[in-house]
C-alpha cells in the first residue's frame, strides 16, 4: 500500500490536523477573556474584533467566488458577433449524406436491406455540430407557408 499512495495524502493529513489546530487556537483568541490571556503572558494578538470580521470576510469570499467565475467565463467568451460563436476548432462537421443501401420486400412485407445486416442500419448516429444555414432552414423555412 505505501508504494501506492502519493505524496499529497500525507499533505493532505497534515492540512487537516493544521485546520483543527488553527480552529482550536481561534477559539481560544475569540472567547478567552483578556485578562486571562494577559496572566499566561500572551500579550501579542490582534484585536478581538477581528474575530467577527474574519468570518464575514471568509463568507464573503466565499459567496463572490460564483459572480468572480461568471465574469470570467464571459470575459473569456467570444462577442455574440463574432464568427468564433458558430464555429471553432473543436466543431465536428456533419458527415457526408448517402442515398439509402437499396431494398427489398420480404414475404411478410418487412422491408430488409440488400447489401447490409439491420444492425447496422438500425444504429445511434455519431453526434456532430449542425450547420447554421441547416438551423436556419428548419426554423424559417415554414414562415412562408402560413
Amino acid at each position: 500500500y505505501l508504494e501506492k499512495s502519493s505524496s499529497l495524502e500525507p499533505c493532505g493529513f497534515v492540512v487537516y490536523v493544521l485546520c483543527y489546530v488553527f480552529g482550536l487556537l481561534y477559539m481560544i483568541w475569540a472567547l478567552v477573556p483578556d485578562d486571562v490571556l494577559h496572566s499566561v503572558d500572551i500579550t501579542y494578538y490582534p484585536p478581538k474584533s477581528f474575530a467577527l470580521y474574519l468570518p464575514i470576510l471568509m463568507l464573503g469570499m466565499f459567496l463572490s467566488i460564483p459572480f468572480f467565475y461568471a465574469v470570467l467565463n464571459s470575459r473569456a467568451a467570444p462577442n455574440f458577433d463574432s464568427l468564433d460563436t458558430l464555429w471553432d476548432g473543436y466543431a465536428k462537421p456533419a458527415p457526408i449524406r448517402m442515398d439509402p443501401p437499396p431494398v427489398e420486400r420480404a414475404s411478410t412485407g418487412a422491408c430488409l436491406p440488400i447489401t447490409e445486416r439491420t444492425a447496422d442500419i438500425i444504429r445511434i448516429p455519431d453526434i456532430y455540430d449542425v450547420d447554421v444555414s441547416e438551423i436556419n432552414l428548419s426554423i424559417y423555412s415554414n414562415r412562408n407557408r402560413r
